[in-house]
Order: C-alpha cells, then sequence, then structure tokens
C-alpha cells in the first residue's frame, strides 16, 4: 500500500489487476481439471477474449491512477485518461517516471490476439497472429494450432496463464516504480 489516501486509487486499481489476472488463471484451471483439452471454437475464443479484454482495461486504469499519483503537475491526465491503448499508455508513463516498464510489445502483441478471439472468435485472418500468439505467451511456446494448419487460434491453458502472470507481474512493476518515484513516508 503506497500512503493512505493519496494512493488509495492505485491500491483498489492493484488488486483489481491482481485479482483479475488470478481469477481468469484459475478459472481456466479448473476447465482444465474437468478435463476441457483447449479454448477453441468460437465461444471460446469469445471469453477467452473478453477475459484478456478485462485485463487490460484493469491495467489502463491502474495507469490512470498511478499517472494521477506521481506525474508531473503539467500532465494532461485527462487525456492521458481517455486513451484505451495499454501498451501506448505504458510507455508513456514509464517515461514521466524515467523508468523501464514492461513489454510493450508484448502487450501490443496481446491486444492483436485479443481482437482475433473477441470479434473474429479466434478465426486467423493473418498468420503474423501466430507470431503474435508466441510473443503473447512470453515467446518460448510453439502456437497451439499452428503445426495443425488450423485457421481458428486455438489458445492453451498454458499460454493463458503466462499471459495472466504477464498482467500479474507488469502491475507489481507499476506499484514498484509508484514507489521508487514517490517513496512511502
Amino acid at each position: 500500500m503506497l500512503n493512505p489516501g493519496r494512493g488509495a486509487g492505485l491500491d483498489k486499481a492493484y488488486v483489481t489487476l491482481e485479482r483479475g489476472s488470478a481469477f481468469l488463471a484459475r478459472s481456466l484451471q479448473a476447465r482444465a481439471a474437468l478435463g476441457v483439452a483447449g479454448l477453441s471454437g468460437a465461444g471460446g475464443a469469445k471469453v477467452v477474449g473478453n477475459g484478456l479484454r478485462e485485463l487490460d482495461r484493469f491495467l489502463c486504469l491502474m495507469l490512470d491512477e498511478a499517472t494521477d499519483l506521481v506525474g508531473p503537475r503539467d500532465f494532461d491526465n485527462s487525456a492521458y485518461r481517455r486513451r484505451s491503448n495499454a501498451a501506448i499508455k505504458v510507455g508513456i508513463f514509464y517515461e514521466l517516471v524515467g523508468q523501464h516498464g514492461p513489454d510493450a510489445e508484448r502487450l501490443r502483441a496481446i491486444g492483436r490476439v485479443r481482437a482475433c478471439l473477441h470479434h473474429c472468435r479466434g478465426v486467423v485472418h493473418d498468420p503474423r497472429l501466430w507470431d503474435d500468439l508466441r510473443t503473447a505467451a512470453g515467446g518460448d511456446i510453439e502456437p497451439s494450432g499452428q503445426e495443425e494448419g488450423r485457421d481458428r487460434l486455438g489458445m492453451t491453458f498454458g499460454e493463458l496463464r503466462q499471459i495472466c502472470a504477464f498482467y500479474a507481474q507488469s502491475a507489481a512493476g507499476l506499484m514498484a516504480a509508484c514507489r521508487a518515484t514517490r517513496p512511502v513516508p
């Protein structure tokens, strides 16, 4: 927790993102325990896309609170809050505080995968989406479905668990950046 009152919004946003990441990973782990093989298919794709969209929104809200707390006085917070692209917001925030933030390219890749899952129900219209899935999941996996020549983006529980962990790590890193910029009294 930062100092009471002044950082309460950031603390709440942190808890929301942390819990959201854990909830999405845990609920998918429960599906795996029930014998559900993966997250492919139009219905599963839409559910995963919605879950990833929520995590991204939680990160954006946390960034808004962090910028309110540690951003310079002359910074236009209202324009910043209107932005909805987490990768851009992360870049702006960490530039403001003079630190290195989470992988913006990974956030952009997650965004493209999320859009494919949510809007196209996982139908791959661009073969570069396989590389985006690899980047989104941390780079050390072979995206499920690609080796089978399928035209639908299928995501494994492991891939999604890696993405959820990335959001949780991003939240922890954002809190650390705020503490470093504005030490707790």
